[in-house]
């Protein structure tokens, strides 16, 4: 993977994503809106962590919006009782993405380059790592779970995040 690629890519396009968020989800309080965008990120990373990932992506800008609408889409049907009516679906004008890459990189020299990582992080930044990107789990409610408040969650999400970035840049 190529690392400055990503980091390029993040600081060009992370706040863009986040105002399409929010405009596709007015009422989403801004950390739900943040856990969306990180999903997404992540899904890039995964994809362009994958082998001959960077040649299959021809348009980086377009991909990560399309997996952040993918991501709201998930995010309504998860936060909606009825279903969403098909004028809804076509107005998010939503493209497939392929879900759980993980199956597909088990034995990739990148994923076990993305394993030690993890591995390497402390627990008390590796399990909130993990049940927020690995498992999806918002922030709220890994906070219920480990018994801390939403910001410590948060601020370990984050602070994880910059571990596994530089470990994983250190390892190119």
């Amino acid at each position: 993977m190529n690392t400055k690629l990503f980091n390029q890519l993040y600081a060009d396009d992370y706040n863009k994503v986040l105002a399409k968020i929010r405009h596709l989800l007015p009422k989403a309080s801004s950390e739900e809106v943040e856990d969306i965008a990180e999903s997404a990120w992540l899904v890039l990373l995964e994809r362009m962590n994958e082998p001959n990932g960077n040649p299959i992506i021809e348009d980086y800008e377009k991909f990560i919006f399309g997996v952040a609408k993918n991501k709201v889409h998930e995010y309504i049907k998860e936060h909606t009782e009825e279903p969403l009516h098909p004028d809804d679906l076509a107005q998010l004008n939503i493209i497939e993405t392929e879900d759980n890459k993980e199956e597909a990189m088990i034995h990739s020299e990148e994923s076990e380059m993305l394993n030690y990582c993890v591995c390497k992080m402390p627990d008390k930044y590796r399990i909130p790592f993990e049940l927020h990107f690995l498992k999806g789990m918002r922030a709220r409610k890994i906070a219920a779970m480990l018994h801390k408040s939403p910001d410590d969650i948060r601020h370990s999400i984050g602070y994880a995040k910059k571990l596994f970035l530089r470990c994983y840049s250190g390892l190119l």
